[in-house]
Parts: structure tokens; sequence; C-alpha cells
């Protein structure tokens, strides 16, 4: 089965688990403690000098620009659903919850991160206790489990 952008609640089998980097670990995440927290400018963080190989310098300001905007909103009013951050032309699908944080539950339980890192960075970094994520894919190992299953009820 082939993942879709617009996939949500899927239960599969099989061996499609993908784990990334732990958030402690993630080239972004270090870039932004160290920008926001150690007050470190963005262009002296290793994962800026690294993007300046494949990305302009003014198309990786602008996203920044974005990151920036989105952290100091998340310092002043915590974590917000998109929806909640009314941000234009809404769709089925973006009032469904699918552009939210969003996770895959794999064999053993273990979550595996498959869009919103940013706000999840975020959150982490202004020590933000709880967010609501998507489920988009339990394997079916996990879930056959009678436990799990009274968790999507």
């Amino acid at each position: 089965y082939r993942l879709r952008r617009t996939d949500m609640n899927l239960v599969l089998g099989g061996n499609w688990e993908f784990y990334g980097n732990k958030v402690e670990e993630d080239p972004f995440y270090l870039a932004a403690k160290q920008h926001f927290i150690d007050k470190k400018p963005w262009t002296r963080t290793f994962f800026v000098q690294n993007q300046l190989k494949s990305k302009s310098k003014i198309e990786l300001l602008r996203y920044l620009k974005d990151k920036t905007k989105l952290f100091y909103s998340m310092k002043a009013n915590g974590y917000l659903s998109n929806i909640k951050l009314n941000l234009g032309f809404k769709t089925s699908r973006f009032t469904q919850g699918w552009s939210e944080i969003a996770i895959h539950i794999g064999k053993e339980g273990k979550f595996s991160l498959c869009q919103g890192r940013h706000r999840l960075f975020y959150a982490y970094l202004l020590n933000i206790p709880s967010v609501k994520v998507n489920v988009i894919v339990r394997h079916k190992k996990w879930y056959r489990s009678s436990k799990n299953q009274d968790l999507f009820k």
C-alpha cells in the first residue's frame, strides 16, 4: 500500500515502519534550540549552513521567517490547531484535521512522526505538556491487541 497525503486512520500489516531521528537529534530541532534558547543567529547554525548547499539564501530566510513567526505565536498562545489559527480558506480535509501533527504507530507501539514536525519541535522547546496528533497508520500487529482497539472507538 502506498500512503497518500489524504490517508488517515489506517490499519496496515507488513514491514512499513520507519523511524527518523529522535526529537533531540533532529537537525532542525537542534538549530531551533540554538536559535531560540541559546540566542544563536539562524545563519550560524549547522542546519542553515547545510541547507545553503542546496537552497538560495533568500529562499531559506523566507522559510526561517515563517518558522520564527510560528515559534513566537506558539510562545504567546500555546499550541493551537490550524483551524483555531484561522489560516484562510478551509477545505474539507483541512477542517477534518489533515494539516495537524500526525504520527504512525508501529507494531511495538512506537510512534514515528509523519507531519507537523516544526509545531511538535516548538511545543517541545516551549515545554507545552501535550499536543493533539492525528494517527495516520497503526500497525495491524499493534492494533490487534484488544486494549489498543479500544483506544480508537
